[in-house]
């Protein structure tokens, strides 16, 4: 899923995705840039990952969030409880949007 997203929507001034229900990611292991900039020229940004949006089995998540949603004064996700136990790439996974975008607590202890 790595790039997965990357870009989309980056110059519309509205943008949302919704990946809702059917969205399932439990045999992922690379999403890096997987988020990268989207969003980014939005002044209004939603992004729903919705309750299936599991990373227990990423290792790769460097850039994922890098400047998503990034002119968006509204937009926030809190990753701070996701599953990341086996992540070991996660370089500039929040880079630009670092206030937007909580990472995950085992980010902070590294």
């Amino acid at each position: 899923m790595s790039t997965m997203f990357e870009e989309t929507g980056y110059s519309n001034t509205k943008f949302t995705l919704d990946l809702g229900k059917n969205f399932k990611t439990s045999n992922v292991t690379n999403m890096s840039y997987m988020f990268y900039k989207i969003g980014y020229s939005s002044t209004i940004f939603k992004l729903n990952i919705g309750n299936y949006f599991d990373t227990s089995n990423v290792t790769d998540m460097q850039s994922m969030f890098e400047s998503a949603g990034y002119n968006s004064p509204l937009f926030s996700l809190d990753c701070r409880n996701w599953n990341v136990s086996k992540v070991e790439y996660y370089s500039t996974f929040n880079s630009g949007v670092d206030s937007k975008v909580i990472a995950p607590s085992k980010f902070d202890e590294i």
